[in-house]
């Protein structure tokens, strides 16, 4: 079980930072406002806090998201790696020594499982996916709180945090507690909404 989810983590993380939403009183009224978000493009930067490293570990890089489901998460630095997502197709790519060099296929199909449990969030559906509890939260900040359910999921991520932008459809920064002391955080910038995407981003390097 642990195993598995430490697999699915990367494509769980992901899935959370492509999710249009905007911030509502009601679960009804974000599913409502997320209707109105057909793309989404930015840059980020992830920084992991682990005990055992002396110091972060920050990565960079750019993601794009275009309804129902394509999407391509592309890490710059330090490690270059490209993940995409376009017409039931899912691929990885990482960077060698001689070009980019695609993933073994089978080890994603764990990966696409977990993208089609949790594309209901895509329309702002939160409190709909069984594996957590969601909650509103409007201090410190207007956020999304997400709290496993089962202790098998408990034991590698302890909550998540989606903290919500002003701007209709952002979401500013995902925070993913591992535990007391480890967390992964995901900042961006450069964020548009609703800009035309070509299919090409989601199909080729």
């Amino acid at each position: 079980m642990k195993q598995k989810i430490r697999r699915t983590l990367p494509l769980f993380i992901i899935a959370l930072c492509i999710i249009p939403i905007s911030w509502a009183d009601t679960w009804q009224d974000l599913e409502k406002s997320s209707l109105k978000i057909e793309s989404i493009q930015a840059s980020f930067t992830q920084t992991k806090h682990m005990t055992l490293l002396a110091r972060p570990l920050v990565s960079t890089g750019r993601f794009y998201y275009r309804k129902p489901g394509s999407l391509r998460w592309e890490y710059d630095a330090p490690v270059r790696s490209v993940l995409m997502h376009h017409r039931g197709a899912l691929r990885r790519y990482i960077m060698s020594r001689s070009g980019y060099v695609e993933d073994d296929a089978a080890k994603l199909k764990s990966m696409a499982v977990v993208l089609q449990e949790i594309t209901g969030w895509f329309g702002g559906k939160f409190d709909s996916n069984p594996d957590f509890t969601a909650g509103l939260r409007k201090s410190p900040r207007r956020s999304i709180v997400l709290t496993p359910k089962s202790d098998g999921l408990r034991k590698i991520i302890s909550s998540i945090v989606l903290d919500l932008s002003d701007t209709e459809g952002v979401i500013d920064r995902v925070t993913i507690h591992e535990g007391e002391k480890n967390r992964t955080v995901i900042e961006f910038t450069g964020i548009g909404i609703n800009r035309p995407i070509p299919d090409d981003v989601f199909r080729k390097l």
